[in-house]
């Protein structure tokens, strides 16, 4: 991707990234300077808060998300994708009601085939297109969709132009591929000083590969022209006695401290929040009504265990 499309928002602890990446957000849907806009993150709290501020601001948001997140959220049930009817006027579709009546039909006859232990290999086929073609209404009429940067793929029926990736001093430089996909223009955000890329690997890799590509636009863009970069030089968060420390030792004296921080806001979601469930139901033969518990590894379970009691 040409560095001239690329955007840098170096932004540290407490300075207002959440806030910053929804108001950026809304500024270019409601000046229609793009039509969507994929927004993700390494990490499903950092989705989290940033959301939240999107509902504030009245902006039609799509989230894909497994469901036993979404009900975390305190989200009612009929706003994740089981009814597409109401989503899809949540977020100010045209109702397209043939595509809404053939999937609500499909799932009926799936629901009666599962109740009875049956599974039918064109039906489950059916069911699914059906589920594929309301997500993509859902999509076309979303102003910002939010996934994390491995379920990126996702928001392909979006079109969104613009993708903004928060926490990228965080992920290491092939994980940003997802993400890069399709984009026509990108703003990173993020803080290398933090936490360095999370890397799973049983050697250690050469610093190109340790680095993010945030760490390294934004080394290669000190001194040039060619990246728009940002410093949010103003924290809201930490002790000004600490900052100014932190100041001198990482940041070169540049971060300051606010001196009348503003109260944080209490959200709430709206109705204009819509979830995608990315772990629907499975069919299962002998259990049809049961679901697959998600995050369970009882081999990984005894693996703690047994370190615990080496150590």
């Amino acid at each position: 991707m040409a560095c001239g499309k690329v955007a840098l928002v170096w932004g540290v602890f407490g300075s207002g990234k959440s806030r910053t990446i929804a108001a950026v957000i809304c500024e270019l849907t409601r000046n229609k300077v793009c039509r969507c806009v994929h927004f993700c993150a390494a990490q499903s709290l950092a989705l989290d808060s940033v959301i939240r501020r999107l509902h504030s601001l009245d902006v039609p948001t799509v989230r894909f998300s497994s469901r036993a997140h979404l009900e975390k959220q305190k989200m009612s049930k009929k706003s994740i994708l089981s009814s597409f009817d109401e989503i899809c006027s949540l977020v100010g579709a045209a109702r397209p009601t043939s595509v809404f009546a053939e999937y609500l039909k499909e799932k009926k006859k799936r629901d009666r085939l599962a109740a009875r232990r049956i599974y039918d290999r064109k039906q489950e086929k059916r069911f699914l297109e059906s589920r594929k073609w309301c997500v993509k209404v859902v999509l076309r009429n979303a102003k910002a969709v939010c996934t994390t940067v491995n379920n990126s793929p996702s928001v392909g029926g979006a079109g969104a132009e613009i993708t903004i990736v928060d926490e990228a001093g965080q992920i290491p430089e092939h994980e940003m591929i997802p993400a890069e996909a399709g984009a026509q223009r990108m703003a990173l955000v993020g803080d290398h000083k933090q936490l360095p890329p999370v890397i799973v690997s049983s050697r250690k890799l050469p610093p190109p590969k340790a680095a993010s590509l945030f760490e390294r636009l934004i080394t290669n863009a000190a001194g040039e022209t060619t990246n728009a970069t940002a410093f949010l030089d103003t924290q809201f968060r930490c002790p000004p006695v600490l900052a100014a420390h932190l100041s001198a030792e990482y940041y070169e004296g540049k971060l300051r401290s606010a001196e009348n921080a503003p109260a944080e806001a209490k959200y709430t979601f709206s109705h204009q929040f819509v979830g995608v469930d990315t772990k629907p139901d499975i069919f299962l033969a002998r259990q049809a009504t049961d679901r697959i518990k998600p995050y369970v590894s009882p081999s990984t379970a005894e693996r703690v265990r047994e370190m615990r009691d080496f150590l």
